[in-house]
């Protein structure tokens, strides 16, 4: 684990010595074009292969399938501080994997044959890849599964291994750019491996390391969807911790600039979320529930009338249902303040107010109720 590679370093360091700064990769020397294949990694076009380097990377490659994590992390370590191979044609594939290594070394079912990445891609990429995909137990894709993630999630958690993963990550991105510049794809790969540790950090309850992990993917400007899904984890986060109108701001970025529809609504509805939160209650200030009824209206207006999600309607009607009750309470009490205060003209006001309110929930109600049934019968 990376709280023990001082220790592994000088172990391995007989022929390098101890390193206090990680070493910064360099992409091969030589003359000709960088290219990159599954076959052989980062080489430039002329170069000889190297079959020692390949060697050590299948065997690293092999005890990783075979789940034999420690075995696995040391020969991938070899490629970070050995100096014959710290630059060579495998060294940025191996710290990619090492990273994976971690993660999945938190788990506490070894014997499963899916991967953590694929279950977090499951749950938060618009677009699947069917074949990693295939392997995921269906339960856990489910509501009903929803459970057993969470239990998933709290042990990566409580385990370490996330951080140590996240470590990797960063370092990755402060040391090895020439490295992932040459294989683009692989930059893709990490943003996504990094917003997978938020979510699972934030499916685990430890909102602030969630809140880390995003902040620093997203200061390092990802692709538009992983921007987008590490925003949605970003403010769920903060809503976790308080911080309201910080998630309020990163919902409406993600409804102003994603362009899948499911995220924007999903932004949508977070943002609404945020707002209700941020109030102390009914009782002191009804301006958070006002805020959220108009983007309820929003919803409506964008959504209903050229997109429709029968799940989604029935929460957005859950939520106005609940809104229009807050508020149509805070017009009676309203009413009868002023009552009592002897300002009749003030009281009926509110009393009319809420009366209205009421007959526009019934409306809103069936509204909805009629598009989520519509839904249903799809």
């Amino acid at each position: 684990m990376i709280r023990t590679i001082f220790a592994f370093t000088c172990l391995v360091a007989l022929v390098s010595g101890c390193k206090s700064e990680p070493h910064t990769y360099k992409v091969p020397e030589g003359v000709g074009t960088i290219r990159y294949s599954n076959e052989r990694g980062i080489y430039r076009e002329g170069q000889g292969f190297s079959e020692g380097v390949e060697r050590l990377w299948q065997e690293a490659n092999i005890a990783f399938e075979e789940r034999r994590y420690t075995e696995a992390r040391d020969l991938l370590r070899r490629f970070r501080f050995e100096p014959d191979i710290v630059d060579s044609s495998r060294a940025v594939d191996a710290v990619l994997l090492e990273s994976v290594v971690e993660f999945e070394s938190g788990r506490p079912d070894d014997d499963a044959d899916w991967r953590l990445h694929d279950l977090a891609n499951a749950w938060l990429d618009p677009v699947l890849d069917a074949a990693s995909l295939q392997n995921l137990p269906k339960t856990l894709l489910s509501a009903e599964g929803s459970d057993e993630v969470k239990k998933l999630a709290l042990a990566l958690t409580n385990s370490g291994e996330i951080e140590d993963a996240f470590e990797i990550q960063e370092l990755i991105f402060e040391h090895y750019t020439d490295g992932l510049g040459a294989v683009p794809s692989k930059l893709i790969q990490l943003s996504r491996e990094m917003r997978n540790c938020s979510w699972f950090a934030y499916v685990g309850e430890n909102y602030e390391l969630a809140i880390n992990i995003a902040k620093s993917l997203l200061a390092r400007s990802p692709r538009d969807e992983i921007r987008a899904t590490t925003q949605l984890v970003l403010a769920q986060s903060y809503i976790k911790v308080e911080r309201y109108q910080a998630a309020v701001t990163t919902y409406q970025d993600v409804f102003t600039t994603a362009r899948d529809p499911d995220l924007r609504e999903e932004a949508l509805y977070g943002e609404i979320q945020a707002l209700i939160a941020s109030s102390k209650g009914w009782e002191y200030n009804r301006e958070p529930f006002e805020q959220a009824l108009e983007k309820l209206n929003e919803y409506k207006i964008g959504f209903l009338t050229v997109y429709r999600d029968a799940k989604m309607a029935r929460d957005f009607a859950e939520v106005e249902r609940t809104l229009h009750d807050i508020l149509y309470r805070k017009d009676k009490e309203s009413s009868t303040t002023y009552s009592r205060l002897l300002r009749e003209q003030s009281s009926r006001f509110y009393r009319d107010v809420a009366g209205r309110r009421r007959d526009t929930q019934i409306k809103a109600e069936d509204e909805l109720r009629r598009i989520y049934n519509k839904g249903e019968g799809e």
